[in-house]
């Protein structure tokens, strides 16, 4: 299991994924550079960061990539965020389009094989009262749907922005931690384990 006093660095890739204008740059932004850019930012392909970040104890290489959300780019995207660490899927809870568009970009992460997955609704500064409570039901169907965990979120205000980030960020760690002992383990009996000639039945018996 991850021991969260380990000091080793970690690379971890993360991409942020969803469609066009659903705010995957001002998310990325929020969480790199603590600031929210308003206006629309049109990536094409893909940005990438990079930042050094403390989760308990340990150091982590973040590799952040920021991707384009057009459909007429979605075949040229996937290479980027193509056996990712964690995805967050981003949509706009003003959007019936890009909320409709979820399942697709599932499929898409997996197809990509990306190890962890989150759903994340943006813009919720948009969203008051009894709306705000439909759209966390919404989503939670979904995510149920696809045995996924769920965030809502407000890149303008910073609400909750960190907590997707986080999340994965465990994940990925503790997958990690396991698959370096399980690695260890292996190696640790491949070169400790004694060859034994002869037959099963003459060894046994």
């Amino acid at each position: 299991m991850y021991h969260p006093r380990s000091k080793l660095a970690r690379d971890v890739k993360i991409a942020v994924i969803g469609n066009n204008t659903v705010g995957k740059t001002s998310l990325s932004l929020r969480f790199i550079y603590g600031d929210f850019h308003p206006g629309y930012f049109h990536t094409r392909g893909g940005d990438i960061y990079l930042k050094q970040i403390k989760v308990h104890d340990q150091t982590v290489n973040l590799k952040l990539i920021d991707t384009a959300g057009h459909p007429y780019q979605r075949s040229l995207i996937g290479p980027l965020y193509n056996d990712a660490d964690g995805v967050i899927i981003l949509y706009d809870v003003t959007s019936e389009k890009s909320f409709n568009a979820l399942t697709d970009w599932i499929n898409a992460a997996r197809e990509h094989n990306c190890q962890e997955v989150v759903l994340v609704g943006n813009k919720l500064d948009l969203c008051q009262g009894s709306r705000r409570d439909e759209v966390a039901r919404e989503l939670k169907v979904i995510a149920d749907q696809h045995n996924l965990r769920y965030y809502l979120v407000s890149a303008k205000t910073n609400l909750n922005v960190n907590r997707p980030f986080n999340r994965l960020f465990r994940e990925v760690l503790q997958r990690k931690a396991v698959e370096s002992m399980e690695k260890s383990e292996k190696d640790q009996f491949e070169v400790t384990e004694t060859p034994t000639s002869g037959c099963f039945d003459c060894i046994t018996s």
